[in-house]
């Protein structure tokens, strides 16, 4: 973190990048909104950096990106997954249909190659430090089965709202799959965007079941302390996936938003 001109604090990351837009420090709260940024960026690090080291579940589990063909409206169940690129991560880009833009889709296969029924929930951490389970809130997935995300339809990535379709953009998302033995809540694991973070007073405490519940709560409240109950095993999957639009189309050629 920098307070690189007078009023204003830029929070980056180890490699010197900005993690989030620079604040513009105000009279009064100034300071508890610099304080409230960066709990939350430590939150949603927590989060993407959950892991389980001695977990039996560790390659039992897995998040594949499948691609979503024109027309597809269900998960395909023998389709080949995507693979990563040379960076670990997946690459999705945006293409030209009738003078558009048009953002990829794909399909979310969740896959359970254990030999137990667990319970799943995937968490989408976004490149604006929100995390939220729309796409897999929770659900069991029996052993040797397959879960899918959206219910099996197609998940659109894009980039954020209000970013331009500039040649070159790209946005990156987590996918985290949560794997379990027991149910557990995802609430806890929930935060909006980082620029939301010091829009109201701090999130109660909710119900919380489950070791990965807990867990959670941990990891959203920064305490300290043994997680009881952690006879249960637990393991997590990170996915990393950019999205972008190619570089490849005329300079010349408009830009323009999806109809």
């Amino acid at each position: 973190m920098s307070a690189y001109e007078p009023g204003r604090v830029r929070i980056c990351g180890g490699d010197g990048a900005p993690l989030c837009d620079d604040l513009t420090i105000l009279s009064g709260d100034g300071g508890r909104q610099v304080a409230a940024v960066l709990e939350h960026l430590a939150r949603v690090q927590q989060v993407k950096a959950l892991v389980n080291p001695v977990s039996a579940l560790a390659g039992a589990v897995s998040v594949e990106l499948v691609e979503a063909r024109p027309g597809e409206v269900s998960v395909p169940a023998d389709r080949p997954p995507l693979r990563p690129g040379g960076d670990g991560a997946v690459h999705l880009r945006y293409r030209r249909e009738q003078g558009q833009w048009v953002p990829p889709t794909v399909f979310v296969r969740l896959r359970n190659d254990s030999g137990r029924r667990l319970f799943f929930v995937l968490l989408d951490i976004t490149e604006r430090h929100r995390a939220h389970a729309t796409l897999f809130p929770g659900d069991h997935v029996a052993p040797g089965h397959v879960g899918a995300a959206l219910y099996g339809r197609p998940v659109e990535l894009r980039l954020p709202a209000g970013s331009p379709l500039a040649r070159g953009a790209t946005t990156r998302d987590w996918l985290v799959l949560l794997a379990a033995e027991e149910e557990f809540n995802s609430l806890p694991f929930e935060l909006p965007a980082v620029a939301e973070a010091s829009s109201g007073p701090a999130r109660a405490p909710l119900a919380v079941t489950g070791l990965l519940g807990r867990l959670g709560l941990a990891a959203e409240h920064r305490d300290a302390g043994a997680i009881e109950g952690a006879a249960c095993d637990w393991g997590t999957v990170a996915v990393p996936v950019v999205t972008g639009v190619p570089t490849g189309h005329s300079l010349a050629e408009p830009i323009r938003e999806p109809a």
